[in-house]
Order: C-alpha cells, then sequence, then structure tokens
C-alpha cells in the first residue's frame, strides 16, 4: 500500500498539469492546518459571546470582551452545537486572559480553553432625574456607569465630583 501523494505516482505531462497539481497540494495542506473555515470559526464565536452573558455578567457591566483572531483553541470545538459552561481563568482584568469553554457538538461533549481579551470600559456621568435650568446638582443626582467603547467621547464627564455644585444651563 503506497502512501505517497498521487503527484509523486503520476507525474507531469507539462507545466500546466504541474501548476495545477501543485495548487491542490497546497489548498489542501493549508485545509488541514487551518481545522476550521471561516464561517464555522465565526458561528463558534458568536456562541460563546451570546453565552457569555448567562455565566459572566458582572464582566460584561466592566469590559468590553472581544475573541482574538489567531486563536488556536476554537479548533478544538469544531462542530460545536452548545455551550454549556464558561470559566475565566483569572479574576477579570484589561488584556489577554485564558476562558475554559465546555459545550457539546451532535456526537460527544467537547472542552477547550481559548484566548479572550478584555477592555475596560470608560465610566461616564448620568443625570439620575430630569433637572431643569437652574438646579443645582448635587452627588444623589448623578450616577457613574460603564458605556461601550463604540460610544464614548472625550468630551463625556467622567468624574461625579466635576460636576457637583454646578448649575443646569440647559434641561438635562
Amino acid at each position: 500500500n503506497d502512501s505517497r501523494p498521487p503527484i509523486a505516482q503520476v507525474g507531469f505531462q507539462d507545466q500546466t498539469a504541474k501548476k495545477i497539481t501543485a495548487e491542490r497540494s497546497v489548498k489542501k495542506a493549508t485545509l488541514a492546518e487551518s481545522k476550521l473555515l471561516p464561517a464555522e470559526r465565526n458561528r463558534i464565536e458568536r456562541m460563546i459571546l451570546a453565552a457569555f452573558p448567562k455565566t459572566h455578567e458582572e464582566v460584561l457591566q466592566r469590559f468590553e470582551v472581544s475573541i482574538p483572531t489567531k486563536n488556536a483553541g476554537i479548533d478544538a470545538l469544531k462542530g460545536l452545537m452548545a455551550v454549556r459552561s464558561l470559566r475565566l481563568s483569572e479574576a477579570p482584568k484589561t488584556g489577554r486572559i485564558e476562558l475554559w469553554v465546555g459545550g457539546e457538538t451532535e456526537l460527544h461533549q467537547v472542552e477547550a480553553t481559548v484566548e479572550i481579551e478584555l477592555v475596560e470600559l470608560p465610566v461616564v456621568i448620568f443625570t439620575t432625574t430630569a433637572l431643569s435650568r437652574g438646579d443645582i446638582l448635587s452627588a444623589r443626582d448623578l450616577i457613574a456607569k460603564p458605556i461601550a467603547l463604540s460610544q464614548f467621547d472625550s468630551r463625556f464627564v467622567t468624574d461625579i465630583e466635576e460636576l457637583v455644585n454646578k448649575e443646569v444651563v440647559r434641561p438635562l
């Protein structure tokens, strides 16, 4: 039983055949190295991120969570149909940390460690009630809340003390 690739057994007719055979070999090697097609990888990443609020709501209140593109752990989750559990390897902090993912495929249970990226959400100041022109702001009129990075503007106030004892010039 000969296990050599067909290219060695058949040989080449001309340069065109040589090029086509070489291209096929490269495509097969690329698919073998990357166990998942991009669509499958994206589907698994979406499943993990969708499961995150069920197990780590407190993390989502303080951090934006993403999964870096180069992430070998995702490959071990090929065929994932359901995420059953997620566990952080350490306390949440800005940067990359490991996330243990447990789930199921059609045939068996799977688990893998996936690297995730956490970015602390900016905290901005909101009013707790409607305020009229001429009102003087107090600490009880204000609350600090995190917002998505995509909504943050550097002009937003981030410190309650900047607003305490200030007069409202437009209704808020």
